[in-house]
This record gives C-alpha cells, structure tokens and sequence, in this order.
C-alpha cells in the first residue's frame, strides 16, 4: 500500500478505507515500511480501496467518490 494513505492518530496508524460511497476510519498495523510502500498485517481486507494523501479535513463517514 502507499504510504501516502498512511497518518498517525495517537499511536496507531490509519487510514481512510472506500466503503459503500464513504471514508471509513480504519486502525491499522503496518508491519513494514520501505520507501513509499508500506506493508500491512491486519485492519483492512484485501482489495479494499483507500484514500491516497487524505485532507486534513476528511472525517469518518464523509461522502467520497472515487477517481
């Protein structure tokens, strides 16, 4: 996955997932990073979509549509 989809909230790592026409806020544990691509062990499902650099201003349940 990106690490541009990739923040910090407290000490766990998020991101926003595509679900049904919304941004879902997912805690998730990333057991690797190497430049831009980062693996993760669990919190998402494979072949969800996410939110690639999310703005600040993205919140849970915010309407989204993809590119």
């Amino acid at each position: 996955m990106p690490v541009g989809t990739l923040f910090r909230r407290g000490q766990s790592w998020q991101v926003f997932a595509l679900e049904h026409g919304r941004a879902r806020l997912r805690a998730v544990e990333v057991v690797r990073r190497s430049g831009g691509v980062a693996a993760i062990a669990a919190g998402l499902e494979p072949g969800m979509s996410v939110v690639v650099f999310p703005p600040g201003g993205l919140s849970d349940g915010a309407a989204t549509r993809t590119r």
